[in-house]
């Protein structure tokens, strides 16, 4: 009874050898050595190793066959990996590339996992010895994942042109390459500073993985490193749809980035949202942003506001002065006078005079007259403002007398 070559397949472990074997048809088994490995197989199988390796050592002894010498040093390295000593597993790996019996594509398997097997082992030179002269004799013939293996090598050594060139050949040899390899070029690019590339294949990889919120916070920050702000809102705005903005970080990168580029309402409306979902706090440096934000919209009373609740936040009366100062310039004296009811020396020197002064014109706008007196008088011991305030008194006196 004849057998292929393909039962040596149920040797195959660990992950190093999963390839086809179908194509070793022409090269076949007597029942005899089938029965031998099979033997062999259930020792192996068993854990019992020693008798695996004595029964392998006879039939390589005995066998005048390179083709089942090849296949019973597959099976020692095999064995070996079992044990965890590599150096005999690759020795033997080795040796059956030597005898040169498997078609192409098996010898290629073997040549790619005894290249991966001499990485593992931290043996790069041993690595680069199979892989160079692989891809320098017959580059065609080479498997697209020993490119990458040979890209990540290039890589660790900060190499990147070369490594870029290597991954991207790997990509061309298959139709649909693992997302892990996009993945590793997009690095590539970052690493060797090719912003543009890097977008290209971020792009690829979000096409194919469009819910990693990770992603599109990463494209974003490419898009804004070569000043493509447009594009980094929309990104992040595709993001936020997703509910990816999911810190305040990352959720003021897009208020921030709504002001940049001249959409203050937007920022506005999206942080009130953010601080009533609890990703954005309302401390008083986010408080400060959204009154900022109201005021760059020309939505001069909400900003006020803003200030107002900023200066409840921060307990400073400055606040309060900013938010009086932007209703005087709306006409709603009214209300910022009602603001302008804290004592004023609480205010920093600087600004107590402009202070005053801004209470009395106030106070004179809606017909208070005796009051902006009262305010005048005291602005005008403030050498800053003291010729504005003179002048104020003047034009009130004048008032009264009509």
């Amino acid at each position: 009874m004849i057998y292929r070559k393909k039962f040596l397949f149920i040797f195959i472990i660990l992950g190093f050898l999963a390839q086809d074997l179908s194509g070793l048809s022409a090269n076949v088994l007597s029942e005899r050595t089938y029965r031998k490995l099979e033997k062999i197989q259930k020792s192996i199988e068993r854990r019992n190793f020693e008798d695996a390796e004595k029964k392998l050592l006879a039939l390589v002894k005995k066998t005048k066959s390179d083709y089942v010498k090849a296949i019973a040093f597959q099976i020692f390295a095999t064995l070996y990996l079992e044990q965890d000593k590599l150096s005999a597993a690759a020795s033997y790996w080795q040796k059956c590339l030597d005898l040169n019996v498997f078609d192409v594509a098996i010898a290629n398997s073997i040549r790619y996992n005894l290249a991966l097997l001499y990485l593992s082992m931290d043996q790069t030179e041993k690595t680069l010895g199979i892989l160079l002269p692989w891809i320098d004799s017959s580059p065609k013939t080479v498997p697209a994942k020993a490119y990458m293996l040979l890209a990540n090598i290039y890589a660790q050594t900060d190499s990147y042109i070369d490594a870029i060139r290597l991954a991207c050949v790997a990509l061309q040899k298959v139709k649909k390459a693992p997302v892990s390899w996009y993945y590793f070029l997009s690095g590539l690019y970052l690493r060797s500073e090719q912003w543009q590339n890097a977008i290209d294949t971020l792009l690829l990889i979000i096409e194919r993985e469009p819910n990693k919120a990770n992603n599109y916070l990463i494209l974003a920050g490419l898009y804004q490193r070569i000043e493509d702000f447009q594009n980094a809102v929309s990104v992040l705005e595709i993001a936020d749809k997703k509910e990816f903005l999911t810190t305040e970080q990352e959720a003021l990168r897009l208020i921030r980035l709504y002001l940049a580029e001249g959409m203050p309402y937007k920022a506005t409306k999206k942080l009130q949202t953010y601080m009533q979902k609890g990703i954005v706090e309302q401390n008083e440096a986010n408080q400060r942003l959204l009154a900022v934000a109201w005021r760059n919209s020309a939505e001069i009373d909400k900003s006020a506001s803003a200030y107002i609740r900023l200066a409840e936040i921060s307990q400073s009366q400055v606040h309060l002065y900013t938010a009086a100062q932007l209703l005087e310039s709306v006409d709603n004296c009214k209300r910022a006078v009602e603001i302008l009811q804290f004592d004023i020396n609480t205010l920093p020197l600087s600004k107590q005079g402009d202070a005053l002064l801004l209470a009395g014109r106030c106070n004179v706008k809606i017909g208070q007259n005796t009051e902006a007196m009262r305010y005048f008088e005291l602005a005008q011991n403030y050498e800053s403002v003291q010729k504005s305030a003179v002048e104020w008194i003047k034009f009130v006196a004048a008032l009264n007398k009509n």
